[in-house]
């Protein structure tokens, strides 16, 4: 073994290696274990007796772990947020609530990790034989000393807050080790926010901590949004504008193609396609059809910023956009419905 040369970025790294398997004096697996630069590319090369063997390329950055100091018996309960490379604290992480963990937990682990690193050929959405597709990254939590594992009896729930990447039926899921699926039990449907508490993450609370990513393409997904047409995950003026272009078109004209081209007449830089019309479930002040009462409403919550998105202060926002809206919001878009 002493023979075999390893080096990363031109630098020995030969004795952070291990061989678990030889066979008659030659090498047919070996392992590295040690931190490589956290960069998309790193280059290793393997030599054997000073003869070079070859190169291969590591994947810098596709998986980091963050620990935290635990106080289980902080009056504000336990949170744990990721902070980057120049000290910014991040949306993402979890929230465990004031008296659920034991006092005697002292140990926090945040894992993140490229979920197309660890999945397996036999990795399946639960109850399905369709193959996960990844919108981000996996997270995963660990409490040293804590079995918080699925299908344990837990007396609260967690919040986790997770990053994620633009696509269609986004879902969040947990996965299964035991069973090799992507599980939505004991996620608590009632509880999903998307971008909250800012765009490109979504909120949930969950009843246990495993590893958790958001998958797209999740046939009967329910992340639908209210008032999102064109399904990019995101409420903001190019939906507006759909809402308003369907309801300047008569019932029989109001299809897909006919809204974006009156659409497109409207705002000529309107983006994607229409995925939905709009219906009964985008009634803002729910008076049972969609006209231009809701667009306005719609419009209103677009102009203000998450932590005003109330109910009230879209009324006041809608009044100032058009005196005579009628009605005041009882539905607010952004909120995840079932199309």
């Amino acid at each position: 073994m002493s023979l075999v040369g390893y080096k990363i970025d031109g630098v020995d790294r030969s004795n952070e290696l291990t061989f678990p398997d030889a066979f008659n004096g030659r090498i047919t697996s070996m392992k590295f274990a040690g931190n490589i630069p956290d960069r998309e590319s790193v280059i290793a090369t393997v030599t054997y007796n000073s003869e070079f063997v070859g190169l291969f390329e590591l994947v810098g950055g596709s998986v980091f772990r963050k620990e935290f100091e635990v106080d289980p018996l902080s009056s504000d309960g336990f949170t744990a947020k990721l902070v980057d490379s120049d000290g910014n604290q991040s949306h993402a992480g979890l929230t465990a609530p004031p008296g659920f963990l034991d006092p005697t937990i002292e140990t926090f682990e945040l894992v993140v990790q490229n979920p197309e690193d660890v999945k397996i050929a036999e990795d399946r959405l639960e109850g399905t034989n369709t193959v996960p597709e990844f919108a981000g990254m996996a997270f995963e939590f660990v409490f040293g000393g804590a079995n918080f594992a699925a299908g344990s009896e837990h007396k609260a729930l967690f919040e986790v807050t997770l990053p994620y990447t633009p696509g269609q039926q986004l879902e969040p899921r947990w996965y299964d080790p035991d069973n090799k699926r992507w599980s939505k039990v004991g996620i608590i449907d009632e509880s999903l926010k998307w971008d909250h508490p800012a765009a490109g993450f979504v909120t949930f609370k969950v009843s246990h901590l495993t590893r958790f990513a958001i998958l797209k393409n999740v046939t009967d997904s329910t992340s639908g949004m209210r008032c999102d047409f064109n399904n990019d995950q995101v409420v903001d003026l190019n939906d507006v504008v759909y809402m308003l272009a369907y309801t300047q078109l008569s019932a029989d004209k109001r299809t897909a193609a006919n809204v974006k081209t009156r659409a497109q007449a409207i705002l000529n830089g309107v983006t994607g396609e229409v995925v939905y019309l709009p219906g009964a479930e985008d009634d803002l002040n729910v008076d049972g059809k969609v006209d231009l009462d809701d667009v306005v409403m719609a419009l209103a919550w677009t102009q203000l910023s998450n932590d005003k998105r109330t109910e009230a202060n879209v009324s006041t926002r809608s009044q100032t956009i058009l005196s005579s809206v009628a009605g005041s919001p009882t539905l607010l878009p952004g909120a995840k419905v079932t199309r």
